[in-house]
């Protein structure tokens, strides 16, 4: 930042210095012809004059606009431009599982989206921003599901910083690939004897709960901490960014409420399309 108004200060500094240079070689000139009594066509000391002048103002307006006009170029040449990429496939959506117990272990299926930089340059200050909700079936067109304020969704994080809240701005670096968190579903828990119990008796009714899926939102939206019962919903997202400007991002979310034991049957019950 500081340099960057250093700029205008060193260059109208050099604009100066050139303009008295100019003048006194200008001023100089004449005293010498003066001394030496030389006989010259005052059109041509007048023409000198002009050219001293207005070199000095090219030369001026060079040094002030030179560094501006390299950021410009700088900017369009070397831009960073981004990408949204997503499959409904590892490594975007994939089981996972996480110890909920003393010696219970609990089953997670995240869905996420991946940003890709393709530019020359680094991305700065990603963020991706929940923007609205719809929600409807596949025979009505759908409709606001709430009234929802702005809020950030979470990038993926590492294990070993689970316990830090999500992070909002991120860097991404040229031909890299940043994963935001999209969604998510608790799985079953196993090693768990109430759990076991309760899934065994709903297999002997023939009764299965519906399960909600929940949004990777980086605040609460609503009293049930973002869940969403099984339905067909469309995610309006927007990407943006310091340098590498914005977009849309729209995901249609179609979820049966079923769990299943694998990836691939799960990938049927909860079906994700980008647009």
């Amino acid at each position: 930042m500081r340099s960057q108004r250093r700029r205008p200060a060193i260059s109208l500094l050099i604009w100066f210095v050139l303009f008295c240079s100019c003048v006194y070689a200008a001023s100089s000139n004449e005293e010498n012809e003066s001394i030496t009594y030389k006989i010259v066509d005052p059109k041509t000391t007048i023409t000198e004059n002009w050219i001293y002048i207005f070199g000095t103002f090219f030369l001026g307006i060079c040094a002030i606009f030179a560094p501006y006009l390299s950021e410009e170029i700088k900017r369009r040449r070397f831009a960073p431009e981004i990408e949204i990429i997503f499959d409904l496939s590892p490594p975007f959506c994939y089981k996972t599982s996480r110890i909920s117990g003393m010696h219970s272990v609990r089953e997670f299926y995240y869905f996420r989206f991946g940003v890709l930089n393709k530019g020359r340059s680094k991305a700065k200050n990603c963020e991706v921003v929940l923007e609205n909700v719809l929600a409807g079936d596949k025979t009505v067109k759908p409709g606001n599901y709430k009234d929802i304020s702005f809020v950030n969704m979470n990038w993926s994080t590492t294990s070993s910083r689970r316990e830090v809240s999500g992070d909002v701005f991120v860097d991404i670096n040229p031909n890299r690939t940043r994963y935001c968190n999209l969604c998510f579903v608790n799985g079953h828990i196993k090693n768990d004897f109430n759990e076991d119990f309760r899934q065994e008796l709903q297999r002997i009714k023939g009764v299965e709960d519906p399960i909600p899926f929940k949004l990777c939102a980086n605040e609460i939206l609503f009293t049930s901490n973002n869940s969403f019962p099984p339905g067909k919903y469309e995610i309006q997202l927007g990407l943006y960014s310091e340098n590498a400007g914005h977009q849309k991002i729209i995901f249609e979310i179609s979820w049966s409420g079923k769990l299943r034991e694998n990836e691939v049957k799960m990938f049927n019950e909860m079906v994700i399309h980008s647009k």
